[in-house]
């Protein structure tokens, strides 16, 4: 229990340090915690593969986790320098950032599996969660 709570408090650590604020000020420990929360929701991925389709071999279940890990991984870190980049270039946080920055780490995962189809979807997908999120913030709203 002790170890849930610490993750728990380490991501709400993260929400209010650097994925609320990506307002072009130091990106680089934005890309690096969104990159290191990306490889955290990798492993769980990786994990919840591993129990319900079962790999034929413990090594092939091992490249399959870093497969995932570095996919989110890269996914966070190109969402945190996307969205940064705009902030700093624009002056502005604002919702279109978080949907650009979703948009590209979505359009990642669509080159990494080849697929145009998967790319847009992602786009929308990813984009549009973020820009959900950043309206949450704005507007005081917390998830429970």
């Amino acid at each position: 229990m002790a170890t849930t709570n610490a993750v728990i408090d380490w991501i709400k650590e993260i929400k209010h340090t650097n994925f609320v604020n990506m307002d072009g000020t130091n990106p680089t420990a934005k890309m690096v915690d969104n990159a290191r929360f990306g490889g955290y929701v990798g492993l769980v991925w990786a994990a919840m593969h591993g129990i319900f389709i079962h790999p034929p071999s413990a090594g092939m279940a091992l490249l399959s986790a870093a497969n995932k890990t570095a996919l989110f991984a890269i996914m966070g870190a190109t969402f945190a320098g996307t969205t940064s980049a705009l902030a700093s270039a624009t002056g502005h946080d604002r919702k279109l950032n978080y949907f650009v920055g979703g948009c590209t780490a979505g359009t990642f995962l669509g080159a990494r599996s080849k697929s145009i189809a998967v790319g847009a979807q992602g786009c929308v997908f990813f984009g549009g969660l973020a820009a959900l999120r950043k309206f949450y913030d704005e507007n005081g709203w917390e998830f429970r």
